[in-house]
């Protein structure tokens, strides 16, 4: 039997991650203040904020405030930062119930809409300190592995796009048919165990059970901001969506273990953690590097305002990964890597996004002309647009 190899690599952050901690690992907009002048947001102890409260006799008057602040409520009657100049609470007085502040600048036609919004958090551990976890790592690498071999190995594959094609025609049902896509390439790609003779479909037979990512390691103060999402479309302004989130900081750096037990691993050739950075680097590049890549043609096009430096993610040595929320349904899908390129699947990937009746108003067949879907993620951080999600591994 072979022997387990365990990596220990240091993950960087190459451009702004998201991962969220869950639906109530949020900010509501009465937990945070969001000052326009100063162009920043404060983060409120809840505790502190209470002892102030009824020190300053205002238990009652922030009561009434939250009835018109509640978390399901679209519009609230003030933001806190409009109730607490109203209460002549000033900014030096905030040390006493802020636990941080982060510098933040909102478009124009936000400013008067920003506390309407929530702040969705990053996953932290018990002292609250920001990671990632391994199993959203092990969710790229195992994308990054099928789509790596879906590009070596794309004629084995023919049927599975050609199944696709006839659902599309047959069911027009977005979830059937991508559900029943995915699960037959995964198990043709993974399922190549036997230890469940009866049950080839198993979990027991995937290949991917030798291999175990662990989680980071916490985050370092100060690696956090506070972002909103940017869609951009080409020749268009980008369009500022009203979700707000905190992100890693580019150039955070973090460390993990990866584990290969090659007794399950080497059915799928893959050995060691060169195998791994090998099928890497090739999903990478039909993303980052082909012509018709939206990622390409999307910065050629892009006003110079929204303009995004691929150069910096094409230019690292070291492979990469693409995780979290937001980024993207190019940075995850594996459609166009089994219809052979981006010109041969657009037609296919715009009537199966109309399937899907929450996207089915975005008109994705008349609409989508150089990429489908037309608007590619960005999250902008120290002037600078990035495209979001994607980290570089190197073993130490």
């Amino acid at each position: 039997m072979l022997d387990r190899i365990t990596c220990r690599l240091r993950l960087k952050v190459e451009t702004p991650v998201h991962i969220g901690g869950g639906e109530n690992a949020k900010f509501a907009k009465y937990q945070y203040i969001y000052d326009e002048e100063q162009k920043k947001i404060h983060i409120i102890n809840e505790a502190k904020f209470a002892v102030f409260l009824f020190k300053r006799k205002l238990a009652d008057s922030f009561e009434s405030f939250l009835k018109g602040a509640v978390p399901n409520q679209r519009r609230a009657a003030k933001s806190l930062h409009q109730w607490l100049k109203e209460n002549r609470v000033v900014e030096y007085e905030y040390g006493q119930f802020v636990d941080c502040s982060f510098n933040i600048s909102l478009p124009s036609k936000q400013k008067n809409e920003i506390f309407y919004n929530e702040i969705f958090c990053l996953v932290k551990n018990p002292e609250m300190m920001p990671y990632l976890p391994g199993s959203g790592i092990k969710g790229s690498l195992r994308t990054a592995l099928l789509g790596s071999r879906i590009l070596e190995q794309r004629e084995s594959y023919s049927a599975d796009w050609n199944r696709f094609l006839e659902l599309l025609n047959k069911k027009n049902k977005f979830k059937e048919t991508g559900v029943e896509i995915a699960n037959a390439i995964e198990k043709k790609t993974f399922n190549l165990l036997d230890f469940d003779k009866e049950n080839p479909d198993s979990q027991c037979n995937s290949v991917m059970r030798g291999i175990a990512v662990s989680d980071t390691s916490a985050a370092p103060a100060g690696s956090i901001f506070i972002a909103h999402k940017k869609d951009l479309v080409p020749r268009k302004d980008t369009n500022t969506l009203p979700i707000l989130r905190e992100y890693l900081r580019p150039g955070t750096l973090l460390e993990l273990r990866l584990t290969i037990d090659p007794f399950y691993t080497r059915q799928a050739g893959i050995n060691n953690f060169n195998d791994i950075k090998e099928r890497l680097r090739k999903y990478n590049s039909f993303l980052l590097g082909c012509p018709n890549s939206p990622y390409v043609l999307y910065q050629k096009h892009a006003r110079d305002q929204y303009k995004y430096n691929l150069d910096l993610l094409t230019s690292v040595k070291s492979p990469l990964i693409c995780l979290g929320g937001g980024v993207g349904f190019h940075a995850k899908s594996l459609l166009y890597h089994l219809a052979g390129g981006y010109k041969e699947g657009l037609p296919h990937v715009k009537g199966f996004l109309d399937t899907n009746p929450a996207y089915k108003e975005h008109s994705h067949r008349q609409k989508d002309i150089e990429a489908s879907p037309r608007a590619l993620k960005l999250v902008e951080f120290g002037g600078k647009n990035y495209l979001p999600g994607w980290c570089s591994l190197e073993e130490v």
